[in-house]
Formats: structure tokens, sequence, C-alpha cells
């Protein structure tokens, strides 16, 4: 760039590149921001679609009728479960006490059989 009497040259000519540059820029992020707004509509769509599977997936739309039948399933298991502890627990405690009677009758048989 050269300075004349009237300014310097070439200024125009920098001040045109810098304003395509601006409307290019522009051009590119107003691509970006379509191209954006398409992903997120196929975003949007995809989870109002999920949304709709996840509420006919219940019958009734019955959310927590739905809740409490599985709430109902989890506590019959934990009952069985109870009741499976509690006959365990007996039938052990039945058979150490069998077996400690029957330990204590042939000791007591063995005493007798040694003292004759």
């Amino acid at each position: 760039m050269a300075a004349d009497g009237q300014g310097v040259t070439g200024l125009p000519e920098a001040l045109d590149e810098i304003r395509r540059w601006r409307q290019e820029e522009r051009l590119d992020m107003a691509a970006h921001h379509a191209e954006n707004r398409s992903e997120m509509e196929a975003l949007r769509r995809e989870m109002l679609a999920l949304s709709s599977a996840v509420k006919t997936a219940f019958p009734g739309g019955d959310f927590d009728g739905h809740r409490r039948y599985h709430e109902l399933l989890i506590a019959r298991e934990e009952q069985r479960q109870m009741i499976r502890r509690e006959v365990i627990t007996h039938l052990l405690k039945g058979s150490t006490w069998a077996m400690l009677l029957g330990l204590f009758y042939m000791v007591i048989k063995h005493a007798k059989d040694f003292l004759k």
C-alpha cells in the first residue's frame, strides 16, 4: 500500500476483501445453523417417538398401577425368600437337636454297656 495525496491506496480492495470474508462467514454460519436445526428437529422427533412408545407400554397409560404391580411382585419375592430362610433355619435346628439326642442316646447306651 502506497500513500498518495488523497490517502492510502489499496484500502478499498482490502475493505472489499474483508466484506467478502465476512459474507462467507455469515453464509457458513447460516449453513451450520440450518444443519444444527435439522439435527435438533430429528432428535426431537426421535424423542417424541420414544416417549410415545414408553407411554403405550403401560396398560391404559396407568404408570402408577404399573409401579404398584412391580412393587407387589418385589414384596412377594421378598416374602418367599424370608419363608425359605425360616424353613432352612427350622430344619437346621431340628436336625441339630436330633443329632444331639441321637449322640446322647448312643453315649448313654455305650455307658450302660460299659458299666455292666
